[in-house]
């Protein structure tokens, strides 16, 4: 089975786009184009029914809208479960393992717990003592890991890090009192051990290999800032998805371009026209990668790209937020007018309410 699990986070200087606090993004292994296609494929209509005759099942982490507030969830084959965390919280994570279902939570008031084990929440070690948020999470040979941020006050700063089985913390950008620095982990994978993760430093797309940074660069001098949301490894290929944008605090419309880089090296997916990616998985030659293409009449559209092919998702504003790939079925978790949440196999959508889809995770039944 291929996933990648990415929430659609942006960091809080992009509030049109801030579905939830920052897709954050969920990667694993083995989930994880050059240019883009002249002519979109369009899929058929909304389908707005349940489909239950997979022979996979389909788990997507997000929220529900109860009384106007946001409450975090997962389905499960389309069917809601609470997860209790309190109003104002969205899961940005999924991940199942051995029956059990672990999800990253956000959201008002939860620094208390960075992640949760079905209903269960698990607090992690918070080693400055001033609040961590914990934006994705995997497990590799019965080992969980954990990305985030952590904060540190009286800094002014955000520091990314890591946790490894809930029982240790490793910065990645240590504290550095002098100085303010904004910096997150939003993605995790591990490959033989190797711990990778994606995220930003000081509006910068970085990723770090076992606390070691390496900043990804741009193939243009437009593009100042930078941001990567999805990371996966591919026969030793380090495949990150993110987006390049002119200026860290203008909304990432026309003005941002979503972008690859394979081992370090920068791929634009579009040129010209304003895009996002969120999410990325590599199974065998084939990259796919998840996120949305702008247009000044419609605004944003869920879309992905396969092979540098794209494929347009919905007509109306939308964004997907995360991809995984089964066999030759590819399905895409995300919105649809921004408060709709959706998940999409092969181009159908089914319709999981009101509420947002930041991340999916699939497995055999």
């Amino acid at each position: 089975i291929s996933f990648n699990l990415s929430s659609f986070i942006m960091p809080i200087k992009y509030p049109l786009l801030l579905l939830l606090l920052f897709v954050v993004i969920c990667t694993a292994n083995n989930s994880c184009t050059k240019s883009p296609a002249s002519s979109p494929i369009v899929p058929p209509p909304i389908d707005t029914t349940i489909h239950s005759t997979s022979i996979v099942n389909v788990y997507v982490a997000g929220t529900t809208i109860i009384r106007g507030i946001n409450q975090a969830v997962y389905w499960k084959n389309g069917l809601m479960t609470n997860i209790p965390s309190g109003p104002y919280s969205f899961a940005t994570c999924i991940y199942v393992y051995n029956n059990d279902i672990y999800t990253a939570v956000q959201g008002a008031g939860l620094d208390s717990f960075n992640y949760w084990k079905n209903t269960t929440g698990v607090v992690l070690p918070d080693t400055l003592g001033f609040g961590s948020v914990t934006t994705a999470l995997t497990i590799s040979k019965g080992n969980i890991y954990a990305t985030g941020t952590e904060h540190e006050y009286p800094y002014l700063g955000n520091g990314a890090l890591y946790w490894k089985n809930n029982d240790y913390a490793v910065h990645l950008v240590p504290p550095d009192p002098p100085t303010s620095h904004d910096s997150w982990g939003k993605a995790i994978a591990v490959d033989n051990q190797d711990v990778y993760i994606a995220g930003y430093l000081d509006y910068k797309a970085v990723y770090w290999k076992n606390g070691n940074i390496i900043h990804l660069p741009v193939d243009t001098f437009l593009y100042t800032y930078s941001n990567a949301n999805a990371i996966c490894i591919n026969n030793k290929d380090v495949y990150v998805a993110g987006t390049l944008n002119l200026n860290a605090q203008s909304h990432p419309q026309y003005e941002s371009i979503a972008t690859y880089w394979k081992n370090d090296k920068p791929f634009r997916l579009t040129r010209d026209t304003g895009s996002v990616a969120n999410s990325i998985t590599i199974v065998g030659n084939d990259i796919y990668v998840a996120g949305a293409i702008y247009s000044i009449a419609d605004g944003f559209r869920a879309a992905y790209w396969k092979n540098g092919k794209l494929f347009i998702l919905s007509s109306i504003y939308s964004v997907a937020n995360a991809i995984a790939v089964n066999g030759t079925d590819v399905f895409i978790a995300g919105n649809i007018n921004a408060t709709h949440a959706t998940y999409w196999k092969n181009g159908i959508p089914t319709s999981l309410g009101d509420g947002q889809a930041n991340a999916i995770f699939i497995t055999d039944k």
